[in-house]
């Protein structure tokens, strides 16, 4: 498999500057619906969530540019998926929350991106 070209980012001090909704491109997107429409793939649930975790999905807890709540649950993607996509750019990282895919900064877990419905 081909690595994706990741896009270049302006850096601020040693964390790059991600505008809000620039990261994740249509080959992102293609990769992460492909990865979770393979068989052995398909249903997969996190620990600690319910068989039917995409339905948590259904309502929206995350809203781009804003920090998560504590509240919700995230869980990092499992590691095929992740060198799939390509590292994460610095200071950033990438959760599931429901069926959604999100970029996340390390320090405030702010949304800077997302891949909506990637899991159905």
């Amino acid at each position: 498999m081909h690595a994706m070209r990741q896009p270049m980012h302006e850096r601020v001090g040693s964390v790059a500057s991600i505008p809000n909704g620039s990261f994740f491109n249509t080959q992102h997107q293609d990769t992460a619906r492909a990865f979770y429409n393979e068989s052995e793939h398909q249903g997969y649930c996190p620990p600690g969530l319910k068989k039917d975790c995409v339905s948590v999905g259904k309502t929206k807890v995350w809203q781009l540019g804003h920090a998560l709540p504590d509240s919700v649950v995230r869980y990092r993607l499992p590691r095929p998926l992740e060198l799939r996509l390509g590292p994460p750019p610095e200071g950033h990282y990438y959760a599931r929350v429901g069926a959604d895919l999100l970029l996340l900064t390390q320090d405030r877990a702010k949304v800077v991106d997302a891949i909506e419905n990637a899991v159905r």
